[in-house]
């Protein structure tokens, strides 16, 4: 997961720093640098007052940011933009 990923992304976007959010969270600036590093992850409640810091929901914190168009999606796109206009040319 990017759990820790996501967590240094929004508290760069906070402008915090790791001694910041462990002081917000009452746990270790150590415990903050392991979760970013992907070394352990927050316990069920410390994600819940991640959230509330980050005014965002758990399935954000958790989430993989990155999803990618399939390919199919992209040729299937191109084909219809195609058969579009060679209907309209038709008519």
């Amino acid at each position: 997961m990017n759990i820790g990923e996501n967590i240094y992304n929004y508290r760069t976007g906070k402008a915090m720093s790791q001694t910041d959010l462990a002081n917000a969270l009452e746990v270790s600036r150590q415990s903050v640098s392991k979760w970013e590093r992907g070394e352990g992850v927050p316990d069920t409640l410390v994600m819940l007052q991640l959230c509330e810091i980050f005014d965002i929901t758990l399935n954000d914190l958790v989430a993989d940011k990155i999803k990618k168009k399939s390919p199919y999606f992209l040729r299937n796109r191109f084909i219809i933009t195609i058969l579009s206009c060679l209907i309209v040319w038709l008519v």
